[in-house]
């Protein structure tokens, strides 16, 4: 391929062209700082990989945080595992080792996010939330999505999230209110917790929490 076939095929003199024009109109005081600067951000985002590690939540509990880079940007979430009410709807994945960390370790979810997760996800546009989510579940077939597990399925979930935001330029919640199609949003009710019951209180009640909404 010739130097000229090249930079057609990528488009290069037109997006040079333009990333000088912008420098000139905004007057950049550095305008190779500029231009670079935007050519960057005139690139689209995509996922090159996710990496992720064990911390501590804050109750001492083993917790999964993960880093998700894209050609841009690094963007960081973490995800707790359940709390004294296990046995949700989609459970916490733990390692099968359950000697280390009071049986609460999470270093297989580790290991799973920067293996299989990762190369899932590679090559995937940040703003493409549903795609994301889907492909991370597709990776796990068991009962109650346990093989890959709530933990690292959140904590992958909502790096991309940000990272879709970043892309976007615009803040997190308004970034989530696209993806789920409402254009005006609003504060959320708040509610505080009036009586406890369940694993968090000493008393036999079913349910709980009994909260109150403000």
């Amino acid at each position: 391929m010739s130097v000229q076939e090249y930079l057609e095929k990528h488009l290069l003199p037109r997006k040079i062209e333009e990333a000088v024009n912008a420098a000139v109109r905004a007057k950049a005081a550095d305008p190779v700082l500029f231009i670079s600067t935007h050519m960057r951000r005139a690139a689209p985002a995509v996922i090159t990989r996710v990496c992720a590690r064990q911390i501590l939540d804050s109750r001492g509990a083993p917790a999964v945080e993960v880093d998700l880079h894209t050609n841009k940007a690094v963007h960081r979430a973490s995800a707790a595992g359940p709390g004294a009410p296990e046995g949700a709807a989609v459970d916490a994945t733990r390692d099968v080792e359950k000697r280390r960390l009071l049986a609460k370790a999470v270093a297989d979810s580790v290991r799973l996010i920067n293996g299989k997760v990762s190369e899932a996800l590679v090559g995937m546009d940040p703003q493409q939330q549903a795609q994301i989510d889907q492909a991370i579940m597709d990776l796990d077939k068991a009962h109650h999505r346990t093989e890959v597990g709530a933990n690292a399925m959140l904590a992958v979930s909502i790096a991309a999230c940000k990272a879709g935001a970043a892309e976007k330029e615009v803040l997190l919640y308004k970034h989530i209110a696209d993806l789920v199609g409402k254009s005006a949003t609003t504060l959320p009710v708040p509610a505080i917790t009036v009586i406890n019951g369940g694993t968090h209180a000493g008393n036999n009640l079913p349910i709980q929490v009994f909260p109150l909404h403000i």
